[in-house]
């Protein structure tokens, strides 16, 4: 099977791990706030496999991950400390995507900068 039909293939991986780890599969939805059935099968794999090496890593739950990671951020208290951690992490994506044969947008690196500019934006003044 070639690697257009893997990509266009929807489903039947997420189908698949949900059915074999229904909980797990909660909790990776509510930690991205995202639907995976729609995702594209190597999608939902690597986001599965990413965030299942961090939480090892981490020793603790799936669903914990961003509670944790932010805390870590905890010090940081303005927004050029935010942007420049922005900078470092995504000096470290390439890499992590390279090492894992990983798309970027589905590495560690990528949910912490998702997770650091979802933090900026609720400390803009709204108006």
């Amino acid at each position: 099977m070639d690697n257009s039909v893997l990509q266009d293939k929807k489903g039947t991986y997420w189908k698949g791990f949900k059915s074999r780890k229904p909980d797990l599969a909660i909790e990776i939805e509510t930690l991205l706030n995202r639907d995976l059935s729609t995702a594209s099968d190597i999608e939902a794999f690597e986001i599965v496999t990413t965030l299942q090496r961090w939480a090892e890593q981490a020793k603790c739950s799936v669903g914990k991950l961003k509670e944790r990671f932010m805390l870590e951020l905890n010090d940081i208290s303005d927004e050029e400390a935010y942007r420049q951690t922005i900078e470092s992490i995504k000096e470290k994506q390439a890499e992590e995507s390279a090492l894992l044969n990983t798309s970027k947008e589905n590495t560690i690196c990528s949910f912490k900068i998702r997770w650091i500019q979802e933090e900026l934006l609720k400390r803009e003044p709204k108006n």
